[in-house]
């Protein structure tokens, strides 16, 4: 069984007219509990997550998952949950956009709720964001 101290779930909804088309990821610290959807049809939504590597109580998850639009847009997500240790911690959630439709795009986080694991040792967050096109 693995132990895992901290985890950090995005939920992310597509309000562009065009999929969220998965491009890339990278993960500096922790793993993925949930791989990244390869796509997100405009309209629905896709979660994934990361999490502190399995018994390792020091590591917390840090990384960024990209996305493509049709139009060549780049949207990249990162987060950082501190780790452990409470709810008190320095967690960090962007989105940023790229390419020459960027302008075109924003992104709202919608809710962020942090609840403790193991003890209170530990965290669970949940983001909850979407992608939305200008009119």
């Amino acid at each position: 069984m693995c132990l895992v101290w901290d985890m950090c779930t995005v939920n992310i909804t597509n309000n562009t007219t065009s999929p969220l088309t998965f491009s890339g990821d990278s993960i500096s610290t922790g793993t993925f509990d949930t791989v990244p959807p390869a796509n997100v049809a405009s309209g629905t939504a896709g979660t994934f997550a990361g999490r502190s590597t399995c018994g390792n109580a020091s590591d917390g998850t840090q990384g960024q998952v990209a996305y493509s639009l049709n139009d060549g847009t780049l949207v990249n997500i990162k987060w950082y949950t501190s780790y452990y240790y409470g709810l008190g911690d320095s967690s960090s959630y962007t989105v940023g956009f790229q390419g020459a439709h960027a302008a075109q795009y924003t992104a709202k986080a919608n809710s962020q709720v942090t609840s403790e694991s193991n003890g209170g040792a530990g965290k669970r967050v949940v983001w909850t964001l979407s992608v939305d096109l200008n009119v």
